[in-house]
C-alpha cells in the first residue's frame, strides 16, 4: 500500500497503509468489523456515492486483492457466509 505515485496521487493505492499498524489491529472488534464492512462495500462497488464513486475499478479491484492477500482478518471477514454479512451490512442503516 505504500507504493509512490507521485504523478497524480501520493500512494499509488487509495487506501491508507495505517491498515497495516499495530493500533489498527489493536481497534477494538466492533469497529475493526464496521471497518471491514465498509471497505467489502467500497471496494466491491457497493458504495459508490462520493468520494467513492471516483474511484477507478481497476483501483477497487486492486486494493481488494492486496488486503485479501495481506490482511487475515479481512481474508476471514470476506469468507463469512453472505448471510452473515449481508445481516451485518443491513444492521448499519446509516450507510
Amino acid at each position: 500500500m505504500r507504493e509512490l505515485q507521485l504523478e497524480t496521487r501520493l500512494f499509488r493505492y487509495p487506501c491508507s497503509y495505517l491498515v497495516y499498524s499495530p493500533a489498527f489491529d489493536r481497534l477494538p472488534e466492533e469497529m475493526r468489523t464496521y471497518l471491514w464492512m465498509r471497505l467489502e462495500q467500497i471496494l466491491t462497488g457497493r458504495e459508490l456515492n462520493e468520494p467513492y464513486g471516483s474511484m477507478a475499478e481497476s483501483d477497487r479491484v486492486a486494493v481488494l486483492e492486496i488486503l485479501r492477500d495481506t490482511k487475515p482478518q479481512f481474508k476471514a471477514w470476506l469468507a463469512r457466509p453472505d448471510e452473515l454479512r449481508r445481516a451485518l451490512n443491513t444492521s448499519d442503516s446509516s450507510h
